[in-house]
This record gives C-alpha cells, sequence and structure tokens, in this order.
C-alpha cells in the first residue's frame, strides 16, 4: 500500500440514494488495452482513477478481475483502485462501492497522484469531461439552462471562490484573454466587459450572466446564443478551477508513479487539454541518449499514434462523446 491509505476511508456503506446519469466515455478502449498490455502478465494490479465522476470507470476497473479470472481460482487477478474527485456527488456515489480494494478521498487528482510512491501504479486514468452528474444534479450553476442558480462554476463549492467573484476581481482585459483562450471567443472582450458590469451590479445568478452575453451578441448572431453560453460557460469553469494547472501538475508528477509496464491513459475534451497531453506524451516517448557513443534507449511508448475517438455506436449513445480524445502511454524502462 501506499501513504495515501491513511488519508482515505474504505467505503462499505452501500444503497446510497443519488442518480447517476453519467455516461462513460472511452471506457471500452480503455478496459480493451489494459487487459492487453498490463492485466495479462501480472496477478495484482493497482490503479489510479483521478475522476471518479459517477463511478463508471472505477466499477468496470474493479469488476475486470472478477472476468478474467473465475472466483474459485487460486491466481486470481487482484485489482486494487484508489478514485479521486472534488464532486460532493461523486463522494456520495462512492459509498456504493462495497470492495475492501476500492478506496476514495474527495480532492483533486492532481495533489493525489502526488500521495503514490514511485514505480506504484499500473495505471493511471483521467477522464477530463465534464460530468453530466454536475450538470444535471449539481446547484452551483453549471448549466445556462438553470437560471435561477447561482453562477458559481466550482466543483468543490468548499474551495476558492465563485466564478461571480472570480469575474469582479478581473480587469476586462485579462478577462477578456482569459475566455478567449479558453473559448476562442472572438467576442471575448466585449462579453468580458458586460460580465464585469452586471456582477459588480450586484447580479449574480446565471440568468443575469446569460442576459449580459446576450446584450453584446449582434443580431445577425442572437440564434447561435446557446452555443455563445457554452463556450462562456466552460471557459469560466476552467478559470475558476484551474483545470489546466491541475493537468499540468498531473502530467509532471504521474510519469514517476508509473510502474514499468504501466499506463497513463487520459480522455481529453478541449483542444488546449489535448496539446498539453499530447506534448507531454511526445516528450516522453522520445529516445534518450545513455552515453558518450550515442546510444540511445526509449523508456516510454505511445500506444496511440493517433487519438482513439468515439466508435459510431458510442455516439449514438451519448453525443457528449464527440469531441473526446483518448491517448495512452505505455511505460517500457
Amino acid at each position: 500500500m501506499t501513504n495515501l491509505d491513511t488519508k482515505t476511508q474504505n467505503n462499505t456503506s452501500g444503497n446510497i440514494a443519488l442518480d447517476n446519469l453519467h455516461q462513460p466515455v472511452l471506457l471500452g478502449p480503455i478496459l480493451d488495452i489494459f487487459q492487453q498490455e498490463v492485466l495479462s502478465t501480472v496477478k495484482s494490479a493497482s490503479v489510479f482513477d483521478g475522476t471518479f465522476g459517477g463511478g463508471s470507470y472505477s466499477q468496470a476497473l474493479l469488476n475486470l478481475s472478477s472476468l478474467i479470472s473465475p472466483s474459485d481460482s487460486k491466481n486470481n487477478l487482484e485489482i486494487k483502485l484508489w478514485a479521486t474527485d472534488l464532486d460532493p456527488a461523486a463522494k456520495i456515489l462512492a459509498l456504493n462501492f462495497t470492495s475492501t480494494n476500492f478506496k476514495f478521498v474527495a480532492s483533486n487528482f492532481a495533489d493525489q497522484i502526488q500521495e503514490f510512491k514511485d514505480d506504484f501504479l499500473d495505471l493511471a486514468v483521467l477522464d477530463l469531461g465534464f460530468s453530466s452528474n454536475q450538470l444535471e444534479l449539481g446547484q452551483l450553476g453549471f448549466s445556462y439552462l438553470q437560471t435561477d442558480q447561482l453562477f458559481d462554476l466550482r466543483f468543490n463549492p468548499e474551495e476558492g471562490i465563485p466564478a461571480y467573484k472570480y469575474i469582479c476581481g478581473q480587469t476586462v482585459d485579462k478577462l477578456g484573454r482569459t475566455i478567449f483562450q479558453y473559448s476562442g471567443e472572438t467576442m471575448a472582450r466585449r462579453i468580458a466587459e458586460s460580465l464585469i458590469t452586471t456582477c459588480k451590479s450586484g447580479k449574480f445568478t446565471n440568468q443575469d450572466i446569460a442576459e449580459a452575453i446576450l446584450q453584446v451578441i449582434p443580431a445577425k448572431l442572437k440564434h447561435k446564443k446557446y452555443s455563445i453560453y457554452s463556450r462562456i460557460w466552460q471557459a469560466l469553469r476552467i478559470a475558476v478551477n484551474d483545470e489546466f494547472g491541475a493537468l499540468e501538475t498531473f502530467l509532471a508528477c504521474c510519469p514517476g508513479k508509473i510502474k514499468v509496464g504501466g499506463l497513463i491513459a487520459i480522455v481529453c475534451f478541449h483542444s488546449l487539454e489535448d496539446k498539453m497531453v499530447t506534448k507531454k506524451f511526445r516528450d516522453l516517448a522520445k529516445p534518450e541518449e545513455i552515453d558518450e557513443y550515442g546510444n540511445k534507449q526509449i523508456s516510454w511508448k505511445l500506444l496511440t499514434a493517433h487519438p482513439i475517438t468515439a466508435s459510431p455506436e458510442e455516439l449514438d449513445k451519448n453525443n457528449r462523446a464527440r469531441s473526446a480524445t483518448l491517448r495512452i502511454i505505455k511505460r517500457l524502462l
């Protein structure tokens, strides 16, 4: 075990009443590659699910032990899984997991990856998508359709500051740059100015924010207002939760925690996230010079020369998978 154990709880309570609306994305390819590349050669595997969400990844990964080896076998495969998430709903859903091989901690994946010993994990997996549970069940303003909610956007309402306070603390230039960087919205500066004026006047609901955006959208573009709302909500959610900073920290730390033969698998939904992951994985997979004679070795192997995307069958079931990209890398040495 790791020193993570002292900070986690072993959940043995069951049947917690909370609807789980989240549908996992690209779970099938992750399970297939994990079985082929890792579970075919080990009897025990340690897994970190850094974005627990509705628990679909964790449940499916834990189930692999019973699927791969018969229950009466003397050589059963054992999978031990640690999961984290900032969403309070995820903490409640985790209470349904009764396996003694499962441990959950309410935290950021960037913080928790640092708690593992080096060379400990056989798989670290992140699904960086936005949970449907947060969108439909939360009370923190994640959906612009929930007009009466405060514009908060924090994954953990006990940490940081809500989005409306974040907006009040920004200059027009800075907020405009942030919105443009994370959304590509060409009206970012005008929207930023309107948002700051609105929030500083004491208007903090989703409806207030939507109206502030609508005020600066030209008449010819008003039919696209919902796609614009989506981009602004996404950009400010990323900023308020420092999502890219967390990913950067994770990418810097995680490789040292992976065993030889182990994998890092990351599902991205934002082009900037995917660029960060792609660059890190390509850097890891570059041949390293090991002596003065120019001899080189490769310590990591990209298993996804091109990203894996959702199949037509998965898209039929879950339209939110349309922008998902999966990249996986394996440690060789």
